[in-house]
């Protein structure tokens, strides 16, 4: 039996808090939490985080997070700023949570995701464009190669779909190629870019691109992104999921100096057990500025590039 969450008159204060930790312990049967009061969806998220489920990486957790963005859009989560890599990072050994920051983050305008480690698959950097609400983004220095900035922007370039109000952009420190370049310039609304170019041979082709979309380029701006911060009422599971995330990380390092300090345990450096990021070539980074107002229609790149 499925139950759909409201809000009647319940006289007394523990009769309320009966209710709310009934429907905490039983959301699986909660249809939708729309019409709901947000006083009331907050005092309801706070019972789920205490009762622990949505603290793991699962279905469960997944189920009751698309409730709450679906019922409270941006009042439940309006920015996020990555401060745990290891929520996210593709190499990383711990549980992460970025299917659950994936559904998280859907109503947000600002998102900061830089130095996270995501690498070419990790599960956010496709999903980006479904979070039609985005107009800051900072993917900077995250491994992403020609692969992941393909499959980022697969649906845009077919079905022209997503990044409808983006205006600022940072992809810098990451191997971005002439074509895919070209496909971010031609969103729609596009006014910020930053971007880095790792083969000064491009650099003729990165230019005259810049310049046939109306771009100029301006004085070199590392903070263009601005300080993005976790905000909402949901920001509280955040805290929770970075936590968890350090105590296994604490548990893996103190598993790793046990076992290199026995007789025949490996001598290997505490350091060589620790996420591994692969080298970096050395990038030219630039910052590009719409010089036009005018909206340009987002196009495909075509098969020439």
């Amino acid at each position: 039996m499925q139950i759909v969450a409201t809000y009647p008159y319940i006289n007394g204060t523990g009769q309320v808090k009966t209710c709310f930790h009934y429907i905490a312990r039983n959301m699986s049967l909660v249809e939708s939490l729309e019409h709901l009061p947000e006083i009331i969806g907050k005092q309801l998220f706070e019972k789920c985080c205490k009762n622990g489920c949505i603290s793991e990486d699962n279905k469960q957790s997944e189920l009751v997070l698309k409730l709450f963005v679906n019922a409270y859009g941006q009042e439940f989560c309006r920015s996020f700023g990555a401060v745990s890599s290891q929520l996210l990072a593709e190499y990383s050994e711990c549980s992460e949570y970025s299917e659950c920051l994936v559904i998280f983050c859907l109503p947000v305008t600002h998102l900061d995701l830089k130095a996270c480690h995501l690498g070419n698959k990790s599960d956010i950097v496709t999903e980006l464009v479904d979070m039609e609400f985005l107009q800051v983004l900072n993917i900077a220095r995250n491994e992403i190669s020609e692969e992941g900035f393909r499959l980022l922007l697969a649906r845009n370039r077919m079905f022209k779909c997503g990044f409808r109000v983006l205006e600022t952009l940072d992809i810098s420190e990451n191997d971005v190629s002439l074509r895919i370049l070209k496909c971010f310039l031609k969103m729609p609304n596009l006014k910020i870019l930053r971007a880095s170019v790792a083969d000064s041979k491009f650099l003729k082709g990165w230019n005259e691109s810049i310049q046939v979309h109306n771009f100029d380029n301006v004085p070199l701006n590392p903070e263009i992104v601005g300080v993005i911060r976790t905000e909402g009422f949901g920001a509280e599971i955040v805290k929770v999921w970075e936590n968890n995330v350090a105590n296994w990380e604490t548990a893996r390092e103190n598993k790793i100096d046990k076992r290199s300090c026995s007789f025949y345990g490996s001598r290997k450096r505490k350091s060589e057990y620790i996420l591994s990021k692969p080298s970096l070539p050395k990038f030219d980074t630039y910052t590009y500025k719409r010089t036009t107002s005018q909206c340009m229609e987002c196009e495909g790149v075509s098969a020439e590039g």
